[in-house]
């Protein structure tokens, strides 16, 4: 037995074979009949047992032209926890998630709930768009920066920076105005990673490339340049030292100050070196009026990028420097060519991330740093070498077993001087005394140890007195009976001399973050040359300081052993055999 649905009676009728002029059945007795091309056909999935009609199983082979609407509502489910609905294609149209409304909002191209952007109405009201370009390519050792950007409008927005493929530690990792650099002195390219965020929201990721080139040693590149600079500041009972230079002061334009590089807003602001510190957001720097007068060195917080031409810079100072003769000093000061603000002060500190290693070609320095034998070295000053916190460790052999410590400071605390020396080793000290056995005031020579072109010689007589002597311009302004206590004994060989690399003494983990501190040395030299087997006496250092300018017209020539000259184009071996190359600090 089977049957049909009657659509006027709304009933089911027994079809047969004998059922006056019915279409045979198509399926078994209690299948349901459906026409198909005019014929019946029966589906084993829909049946009939006399009372209920069962669909086991429904498949749809057309399309729905009507809505499909339940009879209750909030009873049915489509779907299941273990039979689900693999993909649901809808319109931009909304969904309706109990009293939530989502929809696609095609103009802005963004999922919205209740007619607001998704993002809104889970507490993220926009995320940032950050922008910005690649920092410009930059020689190692030189400092590279980009400033990136999110909309305008946002207020509180920090950016963080990671991932940096280059050498750790070497630029900030946070900035609240975009700014990232560092210095980086291994040349390649490098990638570092950006984002953006505000209270709410977080942008996407942003990749930057750091292009970084090979460098040429010369006497412009040989202590790295303002770039190589690295200075300490205390400020508030806190100490700082991870200051880099920048170009510019703070220039009163008439109504408020701004950061002026070139001279352009006020012409004493030109060739000028400041110092700025980006996790403090503190700036140190000349400070120039409205008439153009260079008022002193001070100090400003609250700058949050590295200061460009024509910057706003904030209203509130504080003068760093208040000793006269020692502000004096500074504006009057040349380093790189440009005033100098830290200077004389002991709060203030200024050394180099970077020194000098010479390397002989055969035995020209066997004997030198020997406590036992003669030995001299000097050099000319291109720049001031100017007094402050810090003490620069000057040249010394680079094996641990032979290397020591000799380094002297001057400094004011308040408007009274105080000088010192320092010495030691790789596995003791760093020490200091004011112990002099010349007479020297820091305070007499405008706060400067040494003026730019002058001559400095260092001597040691190992077979005599056992005493480390340092003449600037021949005038003996150091003698000292301490420093030879840590030199080696016997007979030396050393690989290598450094000129400036403090790291290798005791203890040192970073750059000093105190005052009377061994340090870097910064200034740029004309020429360097050893001479082991002779202490020159005071009236050999007179005879080679009258002919600084060209040290092979002196009778004491023949004395130096080793004479290395630096140019603009670089570095030639006047005397000797020597590779002079630059090294770089790690901290």
């Amino acid at each position: 037995m089977a049957y049909k649905f009657n659509p006027f009676t709304g009933t089911l009728d027994e079809v047969n074979a004998s059922g006056g002029g019915a279409t045979t059945p198509g399926g078994a007795d209690t299948q349901v009949q459906f026409n198909n091309n005019g014929a019946f056909a029966g589906s084993p999935n829909v049946t009939f047992d006399g009372t209920a009609l069962t669909a086991d199983q429904l498949s749809v082979t057309t399309s729905v032209n009507s809505a499909l609407i339940p009879d209750t509502d909030a009873t049915y489910d489509l779907g299941s926890a273990t039979n689900k609905w693999r993909d649901l294609y809808l319109d931009n149209n909304s969904l309706y998630l109990g009293d939530a409304v989502l929809s696609y909002n095609t103009t802005d191209q963004k999922l919205e709930i209740n007619s607001r952007p998704l993002a809104e109405e889970a507490g993220y009201i926009r995320k940032p768009i950050l922008s910005g370009s690649d920092p410009d390519p930059v020689d190692q050792g030189q400092l590279w920066s980009t400033t990136l950007s999110v909309d305008s409008d946002l207020v509180g927005v920090s950016y963080a920076f990671y991932d940096y493929t280059g050498t750790s530690g070497t630029y900030n990792a946070a900035a609240s105005a975009g700014t990232v650099g560092g210095i980086e002195n291994t040349p390649g390219t490098y990638t570092i990673k950006a984002r953006a965020a505000w209270p709410f929201g977080i942008s996407d990721e942003l990749t930057l490339n750091v292009i970084v080139n090979a460098f040429t040693l010369n006497q412009n590149t040989m202590f790295g340049g303002i770039d190589g600079l690295q200075g300490r500041v205390n400020h508030s009972s806190s100490d700082v030292a991870t200051y880099i230079a920048v170009e510019g002061a703070f220039a009163n334009d008439g109504s408020g100050y701004v950061w002026d590089i070139d001279g352009s807003v006020q012409a004493n602001c030109a060739n000028s070196i400041a110092f700025y510190e980006y996790t403090t957001d503190k700036l140190i720097g000349f400070r120039v009026s409205s008439s153009n007068v260079v008022e002193g060195v001070y100090l400003a917080i609250g700058v949050t990028s590295l200061p460009t031409q024509g910057a706003a810079m904030p209203s509130s100072y504080t003068n760093i420097i208040t000793t006269t003769s020692q502000k004096d000093a500074a504006i009057g000061s040349s380093v790189l060519g440009r005033k100098f603000p830290l200077v004389a002060y002991y709060s203030l500190g200024a050394g180099s991330q970077h020194y000098l290693t010479l390397t002989p070609s055969s035995t020209e320095f066997d004997g030198f740093g020997s406590k036992t034998q003669d030995w001299s070295f000097g050099f000319r000053l291109v720049d001031d070498w100017v007094s402050n916190g810090y003490a620069s460790q000057l040249l010394a052999p680079s094996d641990s077993n032979l290397f020591f410590v000799n380094a002297i400071t001057g400094f004011g605390i308040g408007s009274s001087p105080y000088e010192y020396i320092h010495y030691g080793n790789a596995t003791s000290g760093p020490f200091s005394t004011s112990t002099n056995g010349a007479t020297w005031n820091i305070a007499t020579n405008n706060w400067l140890i040494g003026n730019a072109g002058d001559l400095v010689v260092v001597t040691y007589d190992g077979t005599g007195t056992d005493t480390y002597k340092v003449y600037v311009e021949g005038v003996l302004i150091y003698s000292s009976t301490d420093v030879d206590t840590y030199m080696p004994t016997g007979a030396t060989s050393p690989t290598s001399l450094e000129f400036g690399n403090f790291a290798r003494a005791n203890g040192v983990t970073g750059y000093p973050a105190n005052y009377n501190k061994l340090a870097g040395w910064y200034a740029r030299l004309n020429y360097i040359f050893t001479s082991v087997g002779t202490a020159f006496n005071q009236t050999q250092v007179t005879e080679l300081t009258s002919n600084k300018a060209d040290l092979t017209a002196s009778t004491n020539y023949g004395s130096i052993d080793t004479l290395g000259t630096f140019t603009s184009s670089g570095v030639e071996n006047t005397k000797g055999s020597v590779t002079y190359a630059r090294g770089d600090f790690s901290f």
